[in-house]
């Protein structure tokens, strides 16, 4: 398991060796497989509306994209979330795809809340034959979270991993 540290970029790439037998070809390829990348973040109500990342575009690579995210979220402290609506997960091209949404109204203070509990699903998470079925992120971007709109309330702590793929 990898995580968002400071590895390089190129600790993230596992490979499998291939070898054509039926041919009878004596050629081995590399070939780039899935990974999984751990991230952690916190948003403060008041710079919601400021993207913070949390996969950085070299930690995806060019080749690459986000496939599949999960993620635990849950606002720490003693203030619920109000103004805000909405935060939002999307990479970070300059058009960002939109992973997913949780609605901040739905976020007790100092509760943990996992997977679709007030998760907005988008189009990019509709699943086909394994994770290669799937829409996925922009190619070599990162993963970022923002609100709609800046807001009052104790920091949200958002968890998670998403699958990298080789495009």
């Amino acid at each position: 398991m990898l995580t968002d540290g400071t590895d390089s970029t190129d600790s993230l790439q596992t490979w499998v060796l291939e070898a054509d037998i039926g041919s009878g070809s004596p050629l081995l390829s590399l070939k780039p497989r899935p990974s999984m990348i751990m991230f952690t973040g916190t948003l403060t109500s008041a710079a919601a509306a400021t993207p913070v990342t949390l996969i950085s575009d070299a930690k995806v690579g060019a080749g690459r994209k986000i496939a599949y995210m999960t993620l635990q979220y849950y606002v720490n402290g003693a203030t619920n979330w109000a103004t805000t609506t909405y935060i939002a997960f999307q990479d970070t091209a300059g058009s960002p795809v939109e992973y997913s949404r949780i609605v901040v109204g739905s976020n007790a203070t100092n509760g943990l809340a996992f997977g679709s509990i007030g998760q907005t699903p988008t189009a990019v998470q509709v699943a086909g034959a394994g994770f290669t079925g799937l829409t996925g992120l922009t190619q070599g971007k990162g993963l970022v979270m923002k609100g709609d709109q800046v807001g009052t309330g104790s920091n949200l702590i958002v968890s998670g991993y998403a699958i990298v793929v080789p495009v």
